[in-house]
């Protein structure tokens, strides 16, 4: 269903040992999930070190503001 995102052994995130998910619709009908990974190996809050955990989010995690002389409105 989410192919590259939790294919079990090489998913974006790394290896998906389960995951839970939940369909939601906005008042307009625009359908989305919220979905809850668990990772092989994935450092652990409060096992790990703050550094590792935040080395882990980081190299999975990104974001960038879109440029609006380039992007469309």
């Amino acid at each position: 269903m989410f192919g590259k995102l939790i294919n079990n052994k090489n998913g974006i995130f790394g290896e998906v040992e389960d995951y839970l998910y939940r369909i939601e619709y906005q008042a307009r009908g625009a359908g989305h999930t919220h979905t809850l990974l668990w990772i092989k190996d994935a450092p652990v809050i409060g096992k790990n070190s703050a550094e590792e955990v935040k080395a882990y989010i980081e190299s999975v995690c990104t974001c960038a503001k879109a440029d609006p002389e380039t992007s469309l409105s």
